[in-house]
Formats: structure tokens, C-alpha cells, sequence
């Protein structure tokens, strides 16, 4: 099962992001993945079983969590 997440802004991910099959996430503005500021523990996840597409409409893709295809590829655009 593939998962597809849209947002008009920013993607924010603390915590865990996951699909079974393909995972695509387009934010109009930027794509983090990572702790609040000051915070630690388990590093934020975004992960897919097959390929991970991130588009971000700023440009900008932050990550200090991990960010991994399993069995695909990791692709990443801006606009």
C-alpha cells in the first residue's frame, strides 16, 4: 500500500512516516525531518518499502532523523 502526503505549506515529521509500498510527500513550502530544537531521543523517520519522493516547493529539505527506501530509490525534486 502506497502513501501519498500533500501539503500547501511545510511537512514537519517528529516522529514516523511510512508506507508498505511507495511513499511521495509534496509540501509547497519545506520537508523536515528531525527533533525540535533542544529535544533528543529517537531519531524521526521517513521511510518507504519501495521508492521515497520528496518535493519540496521552497527547495529546502532538512534531515537529522533518517530518510530510507528499503528495496527502491530515493528521489528528490524542488520547484
Amino acid at each position: 500500500l502506497s502513501l501519498s502526503l500533500y501539503a500547501v505549506h511545510d511537512v514537519v515529521n517528529h516522529g514516523s512516516i511510512t508506507s508498505a509500498g511507495n511513499l511521495s510527500i509534496f509540501a509547497g513550502g519545506s520537508i523536515y525531518n528531525g527533533l525540535p530544537a533542544g529535544l533528543s531521543g529517537t531519531p524521526p523517520v521517513m521511510q518507504a518499502l519501495q521508492n521515497l519522493n520528496m518535493t519540496a516547493g521552497s527547495g529546502a529539505i532538512t534531515n537529522s532523523g533518517i530518510i530510507a527506501a528499503i528495496t527502491g530509490n530515493i528521489n528528490v525534486a524542488n520547484q
